[in-house]
């Protein structure tokens, strides 16, 4: 298939698009990257600016910055390789409020983050020019990756901060982000200032939940205008103060007030005091005379000279006194002079004043100093500060293993904060061997001293069972007690819940309280909840005029959801009064975030022309958005547009396409103007099939994804095509290198039955991972099968279970059955009821495998046999006829039908044992070797035999055909795979087990909706299997690519033709066999009677040259 995973980049999930490259999730053997693809050109411009987005990139080598690992070249493209942010941008995590970005702890967590990478970059002589909320990638462990290069320019290491890059007279960057000084510049000087501006509407994005700065303009020129003018955009009422003016000061407007990188990163340290030995909330540093330092100064007599300082632990500790601002003089004095004498608590109080600026002028590595001297004394307080200085690098060199060690001893000394804030430098492995249980013990400790954050920390733990083992805790207690605490993240998860009945008993009322009191706080996604709380009168009395305030608090934070909800309201007149005009701008708010419902009720809109001017055009616009989306209505629209040309260019292709995908899910409309678009393209007409074929190959050969895997459906099944595995293959093959799951999951199933390609084991495991990462369950369960089956892999109970619960996780319901047996299976083996093993003893080699399971050679009480193990899929459908009727069949000995010795039953699994016979079976035989007459007839006679037996013993075959009838070395006949469901049978129940199935030897009376069995549907496959030796073919109908045409020509009396040669009493025979009515076919003992003197006669005369009538032997 010319596919070499160890060299070939296979392009995944489409993670984003630029504007002259693609960023996709990628693969290299084993190897994850997230690539950015560029198309290859002439145009010089074009290759210096990738040329400049690789060179830069490779000199950044930081933490907070994405690691860039290689450039690659394959296919025309030229791609960069990258660290992969498995989280996405901060802007998607931003607009989806279930991600975890609710608390202001982590917001200036993540603001502390991305100036620690700003100031990286510019001590690099490096300007980013294009910072914003897209380009800002989180890790799974939310933390900041800074990506997106490729407009980032080098300047001169001798220029300072301020200095900068001019560029052409239009600036880079993207102009919401942009800082004043760049609009309307001939020549726009960029700086490290205007990184800087950009970081404070960044911050303003995290605070607003919303990632479209100025979201109510739609012109450039009117925010230029709006940003050169000195207007910002307005901060939420619940923002803190500290976080708020830290952004304002970000985006000053002359460059000169703003902050450097540098310092924003100190915003980390702010939000939180301490309560150890010293409680800091209980100082009042407000230098007034009732002040907590007056009271100190009185009690320590202090009112003595500077002249009777000897400063013994400062050095500079005399120079403090031309230093001294003008305000408060007296208190600072006297506490510069009792720290310098060893008083603990005014060292702590000088570090503070230091750290904050008050009273003094700011200066980090004085406040450094004055807190280490206190934390060497043992105050708690002063080893948090510390800590927190040595962790983000502020007036001390940063370091982790510093940090770790005074939190550390900051924990041990009672420090909540300290505990929480260890417990993640464990998780993480920051300045301390990663150790998940001593960061649990940690966040445990941290939770019961009333840190919030812990107890939030601890249930998500829990909930993902990490870093514990099997635990009778439940993780819903710390969800409480975080949520008792005042955590309002955790108030919102508690009640919802409640509202789903999550580890609690549903309750509507509950969920409504602890959505209000979160709503309250001011959490955007509580007060969607709460909205729709009320707009469904769940645990509240319903209100509208409710449901429509607290949608309006949400959106007005940027909430999506609320946004599309508050939209409907009004296009209903629900709560406020009707106006479609407050409807689209409401969706529209929405529609810009990404909301696919409310992209396809905005086209919706423009194609009514409610509230805005009819366009077509902009309708298309967003029904395509919402399409790409996967919104099933929008493709069913979508459709219907290109089919009628509305606004687009007519195109039944386009119109296919979007049928398709909107039938893939379900869809009944999408399904039947798909019918109607290719004149019945599932195969119920073979004219019809050819039309959908034709249309699924021009889509394919234009490279859309979907229509190649329908296309490679389309060959493997011979639906209006002829049938075609390696064609089938090849177009798998394409949709699979560009990451479709179904693909992938598709292709691993030919290269697991070596169908149009070489049998592979370890190839099919390969693609099954690849679909089972993107989450395709049946890929999921397949990769669970092979390996607790040892396909392609080695055999691992524990990696067959990892990805059986991920398809169960999912609600795939057999995956779900399959881990229940296993664990009751280990239960059993624990409590000594069965054996361990779940392979059937004595297994030599191996014969044969397909999609029903595998055959070993196999040894059982002293007799050669063979063993089938039946795939986990198969065995689930088997196992209950099986214990039924596995005891009579092991009764039944003949010498036309093969020995069975019994069933296993080992958890989950099934082995079935039977009889070797070595010449393997009638249809092998009827390929190689040309059967004379006598030979044919001597061969349905022991077939008519071995019916006849079973038929005796109240058995029926169900699943007579060449392939179930053995060949000893002396070509004697043996049925097999006769009383037991098998794997052909299952056809009926389940189309996808196996696409060669056994309707076209099925009696017409079975192709029915409730097929019954009986002793004369044996006969009718009797007669089928005496075509097959008569027609030397084992396919009846092969010309046939459709099983259900085939179907319906029995269903119409059509049956096969018999060759010109054929002796007319075995042709009558057969045609008897065949009868449309049950009751006019013969019974196994009028076959066997009929056949035995056929043969004997046909072997007789054919030395002869006679011809034989079969009414001579009618009884």
């Amino acid at each position: 298939m010319g596919v070499n995973p160890k060299h070939y980049l296979v392009l995944g999930e489409k993670l984003g698009a630029g504007g002259y490259a693609s960023v996709h999730k990628a693969r290299i053997g084993n190897h994850t990257f997230a690539a950015k693809k560029f198309y290859l050109n002439e145009d010089d411009h074009h290759q210096e600016c990738i040329m400049n987005e690789a060179t830069i990139h490779q000199k950044l080598r930081h933490r907070h910055i994405i690691q860039f690992y290689k450039t690659h070249e394959q296919d025309g493209h030229l791609y960069l390789l990258m660290e992969l942010a498995e989280k996405g941008s901060l802007a998607q995590v931003i607009r989806n409020k279930s991600l975890g970005l609710d608390d202001w702890t982590t917001k200036r967590r993540l603001t502390s983050e991305i100036a620690l990478g700003l100031e990286f970059i510019h001590q690099q002589g490096i300007i980013y020019r294009d910072l914003k909320s897209a380009n800002v990638l989180l890790t799974k462990h939310m933390e900041v990756k800074l990506a997106d290069f490729g407009l980032s320019k080098m300047r001169s290491l001798s220029q300072a901060s301020m200095t900068g890059s001019r560029s052409g007279a239009k600036p880079a960057g993207t102009l919401r982000w942009m800082a004043p000084e760049l609009m309307y510049a001939t020549k726009p000087m960029y700086t490290t200032k205007s990184d800087v501006y950009a970081l404070g509407v960044v911050m303003w994005e995290m605070a607003a939940s919303c990632t479209k700065p100025y979201i109510s303009q739609d012109s450039d020129d009117l925010i230029a205008l709006l940003v050169k003018n000195g207007v910002r955009e307005t901060f939420p009422e619940d923002t803190p103060t500290e976080y708020r003016l830290w952004a304002e000061r970000c985006w000053q407007q002359d460059p000169m007030d703003r902050p450097e990188a540098s310092e924003v990163v100190q915003i980390h340290l702010e939000p939180t005091r301490e309560r150890t030995n010293i409680d800091e909330s209980s100082i009042d540093f407000s230098f007034g005379h009732s002040s907590w330092a007056d009271d100190w100064l009185k009690s320590h007599d202090a009112h003595q000279g500077l002249s009777e300082v000897k400063a013994v632990h400062h050095p500079s500790a005399d120079q403090y006194v031309g230093r001294l601002p003008s305000m408060d003089d007296d208190v600072v004095e006297h506490m510069c002079m009792a720290a310098t004498q060893g008083s603990v608590e005014a060292q702590l109080f000088l570090g503070w004043i230091y750290d904050h600026g008050r009273g003094i002028y700011k200066s980090d590595k004085d406040a450094f100093w004055w807190y280490r001297l206190a934390a060497s004394h043992g105050t708690v307080v002063a080893q948090l500060r510390v800590a927190k200085m040595y962790d983000l690098g502020r007036g001390v060199d940063a370091s982790d293993e510093k940090a770790a060690i005074w939190y550390l001893r900051a924990a041990n000394g009672g420090s909540a904060e300290a505990q929480y804030r260890i417990g993640n430098m464990y998780e993480y492995g920051r300045g301390v061997k990663q150790d998940e249980e001593e960061a649990l013990r940690w966040y445990r400790s941290a939770a019961f001293q009333g840190q919030s954050d812990a107890p939030y920390k601890l249930w998500t733990w829990y909930s993902l069972g990490r870093g514990v083992q099997q635990s009778d805790e439940k993780p819903l207690k710390w969800l409480v007690m975080a949520a008792q605490q005042g955590n309002i993240s955790a108030q919102h998860s508690l009640g919802v819940a409640y509202a789903e009945g999550i580890g609690v008993e549903q309750n509507d009322v509950e969920a409504a309280r602890l959505f209000t009191s979160a709503a309250q706080q001011g959490n955007a996604s509580a007060q969607f909840r709460l909205g729709m709380v009320y707009a469904e009168g769940k645990g509240v009395e319903q209100s509208d005029v409710e449901a429509v305030k607290w949608l309006t608090k949400a959106a007005d934070q940027g909430d999506a959801s609320a946004q599309f909800r508050l939209g409907l309201m009004y296009a209903e007149g629900k709560g406020v009064e009707q106006s479609d005009v407050e409807a689209v701008k409401w969706l529209t708010n929405a529609a810009q975030q990404g909301n696919a419902s409310a992209q396809f009720r905005l086209g919706l809109m423009y194609a009514e022309g409610k509230g805005v001017d009819g366009s077509d055009i902009e309708a298309v616009k967003w029904f395509t958005k919402a399409a790409e989306q996967g919104n099933v209505k929008a493709q069913v629209r979508l459709g219907l547009i290109y089919a009628e040309g509305k606004g687009v260019e007519q195109s039944d292709i386009e119109a296919v396409i979007w049928f398709d995908k909107a039938a893939d899910q379900g869809d009944a409309n999408a399904q039947f103007h798909l019918r109607m678009m290719c004149k019945g393209g599932f195969g119920v007409i073979e004219s019809d099939a050819i039309e959908a074929a034709k249309w699924f190959t021009k889509a394919a050969e234009q490279g859309i994804i979907n229509a190649q895997v329908r296309l490679g459906l389309i060959y493997a099944e011979g639906k209006g095509v002829e049938q075609s595995d390696i064609e089938a293959v090849m177009w798998f093959a394409k949709a699979a290198d560009q990451g479709d799951a179904s693909a992938q999951f598709n292709l691993g199933c030919m290269l697991q039955e070596g169908r149009g390609v070489e049998q592979s084991d370890s190839e099919a495991l390969m693609w099954f991972m690849m679909a089972a990462e993107q989450g395709h369950q049946e890929a999921q369960f397949s990769l669970g099968c092979m390996f607790q089956e040892g396909r392609g892999a080695e055999q691992s109970d524990d990696e067959a279970v990892k990805w059986f619960t991920k398809a169960a996780e999912q609600g795939h319901g057999f995956s779900r059955k399959l881990l229940r047996e296993m664990y009751q299976h280990v239960q059993q083996v624990e409590k000594g009821e069965v054996e361990v093993s779940q392979r059937p003893t004595n297994v030599g080699e191996h014969i044969g495998s397909g999609p029903y399971g595998f055959v070993h050679s196999a040894e059982k009480s002293g007799k050669s046999c063979v063993v089938k193990t039946l795939s986990l899929r198969h065995a689930d459908f088997l196992r209950g006829d099986i214990e039924k009727e596995a005891a009579v069949l092991q009764t039944l000995v003949h010498e036309h039908i093969t020995e069975f010795y019994g069933a296993e039953f080992a958890g989950p699994r099934i082995h079935l044992f039977a009889e070797r016979v070595e010449n393997g079976s009638l249809a092998d035989q009827i390929v190689r070797t040309e059967m004379d007459w006598a030979t044919k007839c001597r061969l349905g006679h022991e077939i008519a035999q071995g019916l006849l037996y079973i038929h005796n013993n109240g058995i029926l075959h169900r699943s007579l055909k060449g392939t179930n009838v053995l060949l000893t070395r002396d070509l004697a006949a043996k049925i097999c795979d006769f009383g037991l469901p098998t794997v052909r049978e299952l056809k009926q129940l389940r189309p996808d087990v196996e696409s060669t199935s056994g309707l076209r030897w099925m009696a017409p009376e079975l192709l029915t909706v409730k097929p019954a069995f009986s002793i004369k549907s044996d006969m009718y496959a009797f007669g089928m299997v005496l075509w097959e030796m008569a027609a030397r073919c084992t396919t009846p109908f092969k010309k046939m690519s459709d099983d259900i045409t085939v179907m319906n020509l029995v269903k119409d009396q059509e049956r096969e033709v018999l060759p010109a040669d054929t002796p007319p009493a075995y042709a009558s025979l057969v045609m008897s066999c065949w009868s449309h009515d049950p009751t006019e076919r013969p019974k196994a003992n009028q076959v066997q009677h009929l056949s035995g003197s056929l043969w004997l006669e046909v072997e007789r005369d054919a030395q002869d040259g006679a011809i034989i009538d079969v009414d001579d032997y009618e009884d």
